[in-house]
């Protein structure tokens, strides 16, 4: 690899030349003007003064030929690299800009920032610091610059807009330190576009927020669930034991009546217990295949009665939708949870509610800004929207609509949006909320969609309530009021009763009494031994003795550790006595 700086060259070489020109210019004066002989003996055979004068002027000719050289190749690299310095500028990516330090005149512009300003290198060239500037303030620039005036070593860093040459603002960060141009002080700033970079910390931070609020819906729907499973046990009590003394009540008797509205408030509370599970995400769910088309059809006239007379209730709904996998009660209460709050956000102004119903095709980004129980898959999802032209909602209001018992109406007014959340996320839905302060209300709901045919709702075959068993059943439940009425029921059956407090407790009295046992009841949750391990240690010891689970969850989260192992049913806590003796029916008698 050859040096940069060469000392060899031409002008070595015409140094070399000038040397010899002095030998024979001297010996040309020696023969001519001092007659100290011919021309050839001077050049060919000087004394010694003359060879050696004649010899050091050659070599001094040839350095600084040689000096020359060095000196000549020097500068050519330094306005070499200078050259490739400029290009490196004029061809960078980012915006880079010299200006004036007193008049912030531009100075340089460089192919990146004036592409992305748009304006021409003459124009540029014409232009300030201020005039690109989103607000052109040049006292606000001068107090940015003023630290960087005060000390010649300081580099300065800070954010902003810049404006195009069509007006247009896009957000920057500006990088500027003190240099000098044409021997002038002057600024360098090195300034990058960071819209990208805003997009993706927006995007971020959205992820975040979304996350925070998934494990606040979590915690949440844990309370809730535990709180609903505890709360159904208590229930089994109060409705068991209104149902039996009002087996024993006459009709005619007053207190007939008031058992009736015991049994009544306690349904009413179980139904607020379902809530809360359907908040959790754990409601007790019964899909199959439905149109919402058609559910929303059939919801029509209740819907109607609903709202208020001022308001004008629209359906836009396609007849041709995919069907879902959902559970028609839970469905319907969602439908008139968000009618009740669109009427509600109406008030007494009249108004305009429309639902609609529709296919839409969902990407990733889509998704991640609704509200979710997990990240959804990309694709097609069938929606049911409920519009309304009310009030809206500002955005710290939109943040609290899914949490239990928040309201921007009126107080104690229940689970209202968390329910309706629940049971979107049970259904492995989503929801869309688009909302605005005067501009009204969207809640978009999205299911995924399924190839299976809309079933038509079927009649539940009733059972003979005087039906009698025989042989023996075996109860196992923590709860003592449960064990009670689950005793009660099966007495007045026909049937012995055995009573475990707890699965360990269980599986020994199922051991002792296995060839004289009909039927069992088992809890799921119980202490020293749980209800799917008692399963388990009971089908060991005889599998075809059938066993019953009974949960205050909803049939699909409590046996989901049972699927294809033999259990003979399920009985969903609170129940009351006929629900509960058919579900004992269809075991024993399978």
């Amino acid at each position: 690899m050859q040096s940069r700086f060469r000392f060899t060259g031409p002008y070595l070489f015409i140094g070399f030349a000038l040397g010899l020109a002095y030998w024979f210019f001297d010996a040309a004066v020696m023969a001519f003007i001092f007659n100290d002989g011919s021309w050839t003996k001077m050049a060919l055979y000087p004394d010694a003064d003359d060879l050696y004068m004649r010899s050091f002027a050659w070599v001094m000719f040839t350095v600084s030929g040689g000096a020359i050289n060095l000196l000549v190749s020097k500068q050519k690299s330094i306005i070499s690299q200078q050259a490739d310095l400029t290009d490196i500028l004029e061809n960078s990516l980012n915006e880079i800009y010299i200006f004036d330090a007193t008049t912030l005149k531009f100075l340089f512009v460089n192919r990146g920032a004036r592409e992305n300003l748009g304006y021409t290198q003459e124009e540029c060239l014409n232009l300030t610091l201020t005039d690109i500037s989103s607000d052109g303030n040049a006292e606000r620039l001068g107090q940015l610059l003023k630290p960087l005036r005060d000390d010649n070593s300081q580099k300065s860093t800070f954010p902003g807009f810049q404006k195009r040459a069509d007006g247009s603002l896009y957000p920057i960060e500006i990088h500027v330190q003190n240099t000098s141009y044409n021997n002038q002080p002057a600024f360098v700033a090195i300034i990058f576009d960071t819209t990208q970079r805003n997009a993706i910390e927006q995007e971020k931070q959205q992820l975040e927020l979304q996350i925070q609020h998934s494990q606040k819906l979590e915690s949440l729907g844990l309370l809730a669930g535990g709180i609903a499973h505890d709360f159904n046990n208590l229930l089994v009590g109060m409705l068991g034991n209104a149902d039996l003394a009002l087996e024993q009540t006459p009709p005619a008797a007053q207190s007939h009546k008031y058992l009736s509205n015991i049994i009544d408030a306690a349904q009413q509370a179980a139904g607020l217990c379902n809530q809360l599970l359907a908040y959790s995400g754990k409601g007790r769910f019964v899909v199959r295949p439905v149109n919402l088309s058609m559910l929303v059809d059939d919801m029509q006239q209740l819907l109607q009665v609903t709202i208020s007379k001022n308001i004008t209730f629209r359906h836009r709904v396609n007849p041709d939708l995919p069907a879902v996998e959902a559970d028609v009660t839970q469905i319907q209460q969602v439908i008139m949870n968000l009618i009740t709050n669109a009427s509600e956000a109406i008030g007494d102004q009249s108004g305009i509610i429309t639902i609609t119903t529709g296919v839409i095709d969902c990407d990733r980004t889509y998704l991640q800004k609704a509200f979710a129980e997990e990240e959804l898959a990309a694709g097609h999802y069938v929606f049911l929207e409920i519009t309304d032209n009310g009030e809206g909602m500002d955005e710290p209001t939109r943040s609290q609509i899914f949490d239990p018992f928040f309201t921007s109406k009126f107080t104690g007014r229940g689970l209202g949006l968390s329910a309706v959340l629940g049971i979107v996320r049970g259904h492995k839905g989503a929801i869309q909320v688009y909302s605005e302060p005067g501009k009204g209300t969207s809640f978009k709901l999205l299911f995924p969609e399924t190839t299976q045919p809309v079933e038509e709702l079927g009649k539940k075959q009733s059972t003979h309530s005087k039906w009698m068993g025989s042989g023996k059943a075996l109860v196992v439940d923590d709860d003592h009021m449960v064990q009670e009425v689950a005793q009660q029921f099966l007495l007045a059956s026909g049937f012995e009763v055995l009573l475990a407090s707890d699965g360990l407790e269980g599986v020994e009295l199922f051991q002792q009494h296995a060839e004289e046992l009909s039927v069992v009841l088992l809890d799921m949750t119980m202490p020293r031994m749980d209800g799917a391990e008692a399963f388990r240690e009971m089908r060991q010891i005889n599998d075809t003795i059938p066993v019953i689970l009974s949960s205050g969850y909803n049939e699909q989260e409590a046996t989901n550790q049972f699927v294809g192992r033999g259990l003979a049913g399920f009985i969903q806590k609170p129940y009351q006595m006929a629900e509960f003796l058919a579900a004992v029916q269809q075991a024993v008698t399978k």
